[in-house]
């Protein structure tokens, strides 16, 4: 009975890890997917992560709106583009499976050419600092993937245009998928979390990434005002990645072998 009972809390161990820990998404995030492992999770409630800029021109503080939720923004509105700057626990190498970028966010103008627009970016570790950057607009505005190579050549390519904000306060729901293409490059897809369907749907993609070498560390969250009025207002920013099969099939032969240890003990 008690060498029964060490092989089921092992072989339950096993499948956390191969699940990607799902248990741990973000409540307020809407859901990842399947056998994603998070990586990075941070809901604003305190700069415990030294985000960079806060203090100064960036703040994290309860919604000066009606939302009551913790949030980072901008500390000045029409400040013009405030960002700030996260590196990861641990560098993530996309060699492993693809790594997400998820990131939840209400703005204060929604429509017209003075919207508040926002982006968020995954960066390659130093020296190569290659990065890719999504910048939704809301109001019906063409979204845009920019990519920059190490070598500073910068790249931009428009892609479908967001869902409109129904009012300045609503949280949408943003990811940023970026694939290994195993040749030096990768595909960058963003989405946008659909409420009715209760799934991200996909904006566009593209496919012009110079990987280098490959290892992230560093996400940058922005908000761009578009008048003195507007701010953009970050709630979540999360950070995944889906292991390859090899990855997973390691996990699985590591549990394999903990029973096998455990079943040989309680002999």
């Amino acid at each position: 009975m008690i060498r029964r009972r060490s092989q089921t809390t092992l072989l339950a161990a096993a499948m956390a890890v191969t699940a990607g820990f799902a248990a741990t998404t973000q409540a307020s995030l809407s859901p990842t997917g399947p056998g994603e492992s998070l990586v990075f999770s941070d809901e604003f409630a305190d700069n415990a992560n030294n985000w960079s800029n806060v203090g100064s021109t960036a703040t994290i503080s309860t919604d000066p709106g009606s939302t009551g939720q913790s949030v980072w923004y901008p500390t000045t509105a029409g400040s013009g583009a405030v960002s700030s700057s996260v590196t990861l626990p641990t560098s993530i190498d996309i060699a492993n499976g693809p790594i997400a970028v998820y990131f939840r966010v209400r703005v204060d103008k929604v429509n017209g050419s003075n919207n508040s627009r926002f982006s968020a970016s995954l960066y390659e570790e130093s020296p190569d600092n290659g990065f890719a950057q999504w910048i939704p607009i809301p109001g019906g505005g063409v979204s845009v993937l920019k990519w920059r190579k190490s070598d500073g050549t910068v790249g931009v390519s428009s892609i479908t245009a967001i869902s409109g904000y129904p009012d300045t306060s609503t949280f949408q729901d943003f990811r940023l998928v970026f694939t290994n293409n195993g040749d030096g490059s990768a595909t960058v897809e963003a989405f946008q979390y659909d409420t009715p369907s209760s799934q991200y749907v996909s904006k566009g993609s593209t496919s012009v990434m110079d990987l280098d070498g490959g290892l992230f560390n560093q996400v940058v969250i922005q908000s761009d005002n578009g008048d003195a009025t507007g701010r953009a207002y970050f709630d979540s920013v999360q950070v995944t990645q889906v292991p390859e099969p090899a990855t997973i099939g390691l996990f699985s032969l590591g549990a394999f072998f903990l029973l096998a240890r455990n079943n040989n003990f309680n002999h």
